[in-house]
C-alpha cells in the first residue's frame, strides 16, 4: 500500500493536471476538487520532542558539521536548501540568510535547482548563537581551502564542504546525521524529520501558524495546520 505522503503526492499532480483541463476548456470542472486525501499522520519516532530537539542540538556542538546541523534544527531548512547554500547567501551583519536554491537527486548527480514552491524562496532570520557558530565554521573552513590551494573543489562557495572542499552527497550526509542521533542516544530516524522536529517545537512553544508556515517555506499555512496539528 502506498504512504498517504504518496497519494497526496499523486493527488496533487492529477489536480494540476486537471486544473489546466479546465483552464484549456477541455473540461467543465475539475472533478478532483471534491477528493478526499488522506491525512498526514505525525508518528513518534517521525520527529524529536522539543526537550530532544534541544538535546541533540547540544550533543553536536564539536561535530564538522555542528553549525549546519544546528541551523537545520533551528529553523527548519531542508536538507536540499542547506546543502544548496553558498555563503553569499548568508548575512552576518543583519543576522539573515536568504534561501533560492536547493540541490536535488538528477540520475546519479545532483544538481542546483528552484525551490520546490514560490514561498519556499524566502529569507529567514536567525538566531545570534547560530550565526556566531556558522561564522566560526566560515573561518574553520577558509583555513582548510588556504591548506589544499589548488586540489580545493568547491567552486560554489558553499557552506556545506567536506576536508576536500566537495558537496557531501545527500546520502553521505544521511548517514552522517543517523550517526550523530546514536551519538546523542536518539531514536534514528530521517533527516527531514529533524524539519518536523523544528516545526513541532516551534508551534508547541507558542508560534504562530502562519509565521512557522513561512520560516519553513510552505507553500500555504493550511499545510502546515494539516501536518502538524
Amino acid at each position: 500500500s502506498l504512504s498517504a505522503k504518496t497519494v497526496r503526492n499523486i493527488a496533487s499532480i492529477i489536480h494540476k493536471a486537471l486544473k489546466d483541463a479546465v483552464r484549456l476548456n477541455q473540461i467543465a470542472f475539475n472533478p478532483s476538487d471534491s477528493a478526499i486525501k488522506p491525512k498526514m499522520e505525525m508518528h513518534e519516532a517521525d520527529f524529536m520532542t522539543p526537550e530532544n530537539l534541544m538535546k541533540y542540538v547540544a550533543s553536536i556542538q564539536d561535530h564538522r558539521y555542528g553549525p549546519a546541523l544546528q541551523l537545520v534544527a533551528l529553523t527548519g531548512m531542508r536538507r536540499g536548501e542547506l546543502l544548496g547554500l553558498s555563503w553569499k547567501d548568508v548575512d552576518f551583519k543583519t543576522g539573515k540568510i536568504n534561501i533560492h536554491r536547493t540541490r536535488i537527486r538528477a540520475g546519479n548527480m545532483t544538481i542546483f535547482d528552484t525551490p520546490k514552491s514560490k514561498k519556499s524562496k524566502r529569507i529567514i532570520e536567525v538566531d545570534g548563537d547560530t550565526m556566531q557558530k556558522l561564522h566560526a565554521w566560515k573561518i574553520a573552513q577558509a583555513k582548510e581551502r588556504l591548506a589544499l590551494g589548488g586540489k580545493w573543489s568547491d567552486t560554489e562557495n558553499l557552506v556545506v564542504t567536506d576536508p576536500t572542499g566537495s558537496a557531501p552527497s545527500m546520502s553521505a550526509f544521511d548517514r552522517m546525521f543517523k550517526k550523530t542521533l546514536h551519538d546523542a542516544g536518539l531514536a534514528a530516524m530521517k533527516f527531514h524529520s529533524l524539519r518536523h522536529s523544528y516545526v513541532i517545537a516551534a508551534l508547541r512553544n507558542g508560534g504562530a501558524l502562519k509565521a512557522v508556515s513561512e520560516r519553513v517555506g510552505h507553500a500555504d499555512p493550511a499545510i502546515t495546520q494539516r501536518v502538524y496539528n
